[in-house]
């Protein structure tokens, strides 16, 4: 396969030159495995605060924030989890949730059974913006370092 290494981002090299495949079968066993045995659960680890917000599931956490909130009152308020960017230029993502958008129309209008759900990328600047998270979903990284 031949790549050119200057439209890769350093992640995409990274996962490129890694060694370790994840075969299908093996996601299969670990989601009947935690079917049957229950939700890892992830240590606070002082040194990784990555894992900090899986402590606390986002609906709980939410609950507890309105709860002290001074705008708990107005009812079309709304308690909205983002990721902020710094020194990312995120027009890439931007461009990566419009496509998926029109995948997924597609998709719907060709009744192909493919469930998508592309998560909203706001760029504030040519080098910052916001991603909206996975809610009460492991890190890649957590993953990785629980294996």
């Amino acid at each position: 396969m031949n790549i050119n290494p200057e439209t890769l981002s350093t992640r995409s090299t990274e996962s490129h030159l890694s060694q370790q495949e994840i075969m299908s079968s093996d996601i299969r066993k670990r989601l009947t495995e935690v079917k049957t045995t229950g939700p890892i659960l992830f240590e606070r680890d002082p040194k990784d605060s990555s894992a900090a917000a899986l402590k606390e599931p986002w609906d709980k956490k939410e609950q507890r924030i309105r709860q002290s909130s001074p705008y708990d009152h107005l009812r079309n308020s709304r308690l909205i989890a983002a990721i902020v960017k710094c020194g990312d230029d995120l027009r890439h993502e931007l461009l990566a949730y419009q496509f998926m958008v029109q995948l997924k129309e597609i998709w719907l209008h060709e009744y192909v059974p493919v469930f998508v759900r592309p998560i909203t990328i706001l760029v504030l600047s040519n080098n910052s913006g916001l991603i909206e998270p996975i809610l009460n979903a492991v890190s890649l990284h957590q993953i990785k370092k629980n294996s």
